[in-house]
């Protein structure tokens, strides 16, 4: 059973499941091979290009927040699933970020591997050339911190707002702010039959939507049913951040 089998199984029978599992996920994507190495002293390494969607062009390397391994520490730690896209090879591998650049060429990472199949998991695997695409997966990071505990990143994008503004960011907080967000209430202008909203009613409609009576239950993991409540909020503020982005916006606040 697979990371995320293992996932859905525990939260079998909560309505959003794939959602709340989704918060695990660090990154998922398109990877392209573009070398490997086995050594005594370095143990083996991948390099992989990310294959990104031309909306993220010009963006930063997603991998830039994860810490690469630098003199007397390790990268961050991943679970990696790798599933061939032309292919029938799916194998999962302990991992940690040896690196991660950008270029004109595109964004790569290097990985260093703890696999314990008798070769290199990327041995066989073709390299790009002008001729022919390289060896190309589909892979799902979960980061996994000291503790041996999968880490939820949107606590992680939590703390990191928390830390540049100086309180905490919590969900309740979140919502608040982008209730009162102009660039909110543009958003319900264009997707809803109501032209005009004022902060009053964007509150409203966001508690009517997520199904809260208080921004505060936001806050509240306990019980399956403030759970899905959560999984209603983050839906609603993905979809906000995918127009905002659409626009060309910023969304550094929520």
């Amino acid at each position: 059973m697979s990371w995320i089998d293992d996932f859905a199984f525990k939260n079998k029978g909560v309505k959003g499941q794939l959602d709340r599992t989704a918060k695990y996920i660090a990154h998922v994507g398109e990877v392209e091979f573009s070398g490997a190495s086995e050594s005594d002293t370095a143990g083996r390494r991948v390099k992989l290009r990310l294959i990104r969607a031309p909306e993220e062009l010009g963006k930063v390397n997603p991998f830039a927040k994860f810490t690469r391994r630098r003199k007397g520490h390790v990268g961050s730690r991943f679970d990696v699933s790798f599933a061939e896209i032309d292919g029938s090879k799916e194998f999962m591998a302990e991992t940690w970020l040896a690196d991660w650049g950008d270029s004109p060429k595109g964004s790569t990472i290097t990985l260093a591997l703890n696999a314990e199949s008798a070769t290199h998991p990327f041995m066989y695997d073709r390299r790009a050339s002008k001729e022919q695409a390289g060896t190309r997966y589909v892979a799902t990071f979960v980061e996994r911190g000291d503790d041996e505990v999968f880490i939820a990143q949107d606590k992680v994008e939590r703390a990191e707002q928390a830390r540049r503004t100086g309180r905490q960011q919590t969900l309740s907080n979140a919502a608040r702010i982008m209730a009162k967000s102009q660039r909110f209430r543009d958003w319900l202008g264009e997707t809803t039959d109501i032209r005009d909203w004022s902060i009053a009613n964007a509150d409203q409609w966001l508690k009517d939507e997520v199904g809260i009576e208080s921004k505060a239950e936001l806050d509240d993991e306990r019980t399956p049913e403030s759970a899905a409540k959560i999984i209603k909020f983050h839906r609603v503020r993905t979809r906000f951040i995918d127009w905002q982005e659409s626009q060309g916006d910023s969304h550094d606040h929520y």
